[in-house]
């Protein structure tokens, strides 16, 4: 038998030979199973040697062809009258690796004995093959057809194999869309059967971790399209001529070079995954991109670039797909129905709620019409969507939008009336982004479509980020309940147009190296010359897009109840009418990265510090009060007698100034009473209580100082699946410990069942109890994903001069028992924790400690560098344990 493949894949030849040997006395699944095994590793290897994969797909399916014609022929003495079909990916002859192999075996009336029919499925199965197979005669067959869209769909593309053609036959007229499944029912239930398969992988095209398969503008796709056409136009040949009635020959190269890269992709992860694997797992995802030629650039991975050639291809499939459906919905389910036009002007009109041009050549005589058409949608929501018609004629106009195009005055009056508009400008831009205009209006944003950013922070490309900062922004105008704040300021903004622009530039510096926030500045500047924006509104612009990140990073990374910080933060801000624009940016910002990342915690730390920038633009007075203030108001809350009052000043005297400056009123008050009730000072004081106002659950623990406490507590709230989002940590005069941890469940609320609130109460108070020493530590493995992010561990020092203390920046991928580590390596280096912001971005965490040395100063860099290097051990130690 052959060792190699032919370039037409017949097996006849070997198909003989093994006809002869099993006539000989040989074992039928020894032989077929070492055979096909053979034959798999010859498939293989023409696939690494990239032979067309066509032909490998159709070469494997003859492969299966040829092993059941053999199987059947030596088993079947009975002569059983049956018939044979393939179906499926099977039935299209586009078999990879591990797929399975969908067959039909249909039987006469009466049914015969099928006792053969089930020892060749089960050797079928023994020399490899996986079978999933259906056996039924032409009656059960319709019958189940009928109520299964997916086996009507199967039977599709079903191709004869062997056995009774006269059978094969009579399916084919009993399941006809005469029969059943007419064309409308048929596209609505695959209409229904794509939104339900869209949401069910997130309604994008820009997964992280991709379906090659099932995902929008996946393979799944293409085949819906040339399904719905096939059962409306009755084509029985190949899904060529179906393709050929519906796309234009552009379309048609569209589908075909989307179709070949995706085989290419799913065939490469069957093969390294060794089963039937859908997924672009980011292991798989490094891999692939090796293997398909890309290496690392300066300023991009090469799993980037891989991913960035997915997502193109994808987002084209998917944008091919939404047109095609709807051309044939036009087709099949309105062509009987008495049509409704409305004629807007001269250039487009509305027939049926879908928007349509006028006549062919609106666009050649009027390119402005381009961006015209998407500003008469902003302004008509009643309007669902653009006729496929008019979307083929935009596509087919990309190229008026050259440099001429974009410095018009009359397109820029359009790009500015659409972003004026009250309805979702998201909408429209996202719907410019599917056709493909925005890309060609903004060239930077071309660049970045489908760029990736690898990590589990940013879940979208940063195209789609850019877009959904966008629709985060219209959301701030329509959900007041969950953003009272921002509804209220973006009802009295003087321009929504510039925040919105600020939120489609912000990030498109990204993937050009460099800083991001400076070359999108650039960009946003280049961009308001050309459109003639004034000499203010380019300012504004171009400072929100450079200082983007400036709010995010200062409530999220510094102590915004230190009047300096705040001081700083005002200087940088400069204006109200800044201050205003940044907030609403940095929350749509957050809340588009990540749909997870919003939480109470956040929206807390930006309105308490925007609260405290405002009044100090305004009035240029801080509104913290004084601390002998605080503590006058705390006095008249707790209601004492005078001689307790003596007693509470006393105690007050220990804690020090940075406890009453950061410590909410209330919680002054419940820390002091609480230690007043306390009866044993020597036992660790532990409450929780939820502070709605703070946004997360405060942890406060009262007890004598000891080594390791803070390490104690941490693995415990590690073990319990708590997060710390920041802690403040006070040591009093008379050698006691204020620690304040704010903590929120591993979903980002606030820790409010009782019971589990009792169950962290009592473990703390027993192990704090004890005499303290060293934590030990479980090693707890890596979650698959984490495992391929383990970048280097950054530590900065930063002297704060005004505080007396050091702030260490750690950056490094996120694990569990993290802050213990750091903890215990604080303690090794008789290193004082005042306090910490933890912030967990996906993989990576960027925490900042504020520390000082036992005498209450700033580190000397001797002692920095120690710190940093038992930091590298402990994080060391921690990755070796939790990879073995």
């Amino acid at each position: 038998m052959k060792k190699q493949i032919s370039n037409n894949f017949s097996y006849a030849e070997d198909a003989l030979q093994l006809r002869t040997q099993l006539h000989a006395g040989a074992e039928r699944v020894p032989l077929l199973r070492d055979y096909r095994q053979q034959q798999e590793r010859l498939l293989k290897q023409a696939y690494l040697a990239h032979e067309p994969l066509h032909l490998l797909l159709e070469g494997r399916s003859s492969l299966v062809d040829m092993l059941l014609s053999v199987l059947w022929e030596h088993i079947n003495h009975d002569a059983i009258d049956c018939c044979f079909i393939a179906a499926g990916g099977y039935g299209r002859r586009e078999l990879l690796p591990y797929s399975d192999i969908d067959l039909f075996i249909l039987l006469p009336e009466p049914k015969p004995n099928t006792a053969n029919i089930e020892r060749l499925i089960a050797e079928l199965w023994d020399i490899g093959l996986k079978v999933s197979h259906n056996v039924c005669t032409i009656q059960e067959c319709q019958a189940l057809a009928k109520e299964d869209l997916a086996l009507i769909t199967s039977l599709l593309e079903c191709r004869f194999l062997l056995g009774n053609s006269a059978l094969f036959a009579t399916l084919q007229a009993a399941i006809a869309p005469t029969q059943m499944w007419n064309s409308q029912e048929f596209l609505l239930a695959k209409q229904e059967e794509q939104a339900r398969r869209y949401l069910k992988y997130g309604g994008s095209s820009y997964n992280l971790e991709p379906n090659v398969k099932e995902g929008p503008g996946g393979l799944r796709d293409i085949q819906t399209i040339l399904w719905i056409g096939k059962r409306h136009f009755s084509h029985q040949g190949d899904k060529q001529s179906v393709a050929m009635t519906l796309l234009t020959p552009q379309e048609v190269n569209t589908l075909q070079q989307g179709q070949l890269f995706l085989w290419n992709v799913r065939c490469a992860l069957h093969y390294l995954a060794r089963h039937k694997e859908e997924r672009l797992l980011f292991d798989h995802q490094v891999k692939l991109a090796k293997q398909f030629g890309y290496e690392d650039k300066e300023n991009e991975l090469a799993i980037e670039q891989f991913m960035k050639t997915y997502y193109r291809t994808v987002k084209s499939l998917n944008e091919l797909n939404d047109m095609l459906v709807q051309l044939l919905q036009e087709t099949i389910l309105y062509s009987a129905h008495t049509e409704t036009l409305v004629v807007l002007n001269e250039r487009f009109q509305v027939r049926n709620n879908y928007i349509e041009v006028t006549h062919p050549e609106v666009f050649s005589y009027t390119p402005s019409a381009l961006l015209e058409l998407f500003s008469i949608m902003a302004d008509h929501p009643d309007i669902k969507g653009v006729r496929a018609n008019t979307i083929r004629l935009i596509h087919q106009h990309h190229h008026l939008i050259n440099d001429a195009f974009r410095k018009n005055p009359d397109n820029h009056r359009w790009l500015l009336a659409l972003l004026s508009s009250k309805s979702n400008v998201a909408k429209q831009l996202k719907r410019m982004d599917r056709y493909g205009l925005l890309g060609r209006l903004i060239p930077d944003f071309a660049s970045i479509i489908g760029q990736m950013q690898y990590d589990l922070f940013h879940v979208y490309t940063v195209d789609q980020h850019l877009l959904a900062v966008v629709e985060q922004v219209y959301q701030l105008t329509a959900d007041a309940e969950k953003f009272p704040l921002a509804a209220k300021i973006i009802q009295n903004l003087p321009n929504l147009s510039l925040l919105y622009l600020a939120a489609l530039f912000h990030d498109m510096g990204k993937g050009k190296g460099g800083d991001h926030s400076q070359l999108g500045e650039h960009i946003v500047q280049q961009f308001c010359d050309d459109n003639s924006f004034s000499e203010e509104e380019t300012a504004l612009l171009t400072w929100l897009v450079a200082h983007h990140l400036l709010m995010s990073n200062t409530a999220q990374q510094q102590d915004i109840y230190d009047p300096e910080v705040v001081t700083r933060f005002a200087q940088e801000v400069g204006t109200e009418q800044r201050l205003n624009y940044l907030y609403l940016l940095t929350v749509a910002d957050i809340c588009g990265t990540n749909p997870t990342l919003w939480n109470s915690w956040k929206d807390t730390l930006l309105k308490n510090l925007y609260h405290a920038t405002e009044q100090l633009l305004k009035t240029q007075e801080h509104t913290a009060s004084n601390i002998a203030d605080i503590k006058y108001r705390a006095l008249q809350q707790l209601n004492l007698s005078s001689m307790a009052q003596e007693n509470v000043l006393t105690l007050w005297e220990q804690w020090g100034q940075f406890y009453f400056r950061r410590t909410r009123l209330d919680s002054i008050v419940r820390h002091t009473q609480a230690i007043l009730n306390n009866e044993n000072r020597l036992k660790p004081l532990v409450l929780i209580a939820n502070e709605g106002a703070l946004g997360a659950t405060e942890l406060f623990i009262y007890m004598p100082e000891q080594d390791y406490h803070v390490a104690i507590t941490t693995v415990v709230l590690d073990r319990l699946d708590m997060n710390i989002v920041e802690a403040h940590i006070t040591t009093t005069k008379d050698g006691y410990k204020l620690d304040s941890y704010y903590i929120m469940t591993k979903s980002s609320k606030l820790l409010t069942d009782q019971h589990d609130i009792d169950v962290l109460k009592k473990i703390l108070e027993q192990q704090l109890s004890k005499k303290l020493s060293r934590p030990t530590l479980t090693p707890r493995k890596l979650s698959q994903r984490q495992k391929h992010f383990n970048y280097p561990t950054k530590i900065t020092f930063h002297l704060d001069a005004m505080r007396q203390r050091t702030n260490m920046t750690l950056i490094t991928p996120d694990r569990p028992g993290l802050l213990a580590r750091v903890c215990m390596a604080l303690v090794d280096c008789k290193v004082v924790l005042q306090g910490a912001k933890i912030a967990t971005l996906g993989e990576r965490v960027e925490d900042v400690f504020f520390l000082t040395d036992n005498n209450q100063q700033p580190l000397t860099e001797e002692a920095s560098q120690l710190l940093k290097q038992r930091i590298y051990y402990y994080l060391e130690q921690m990755s070796q344990s939790q990879s073995s």
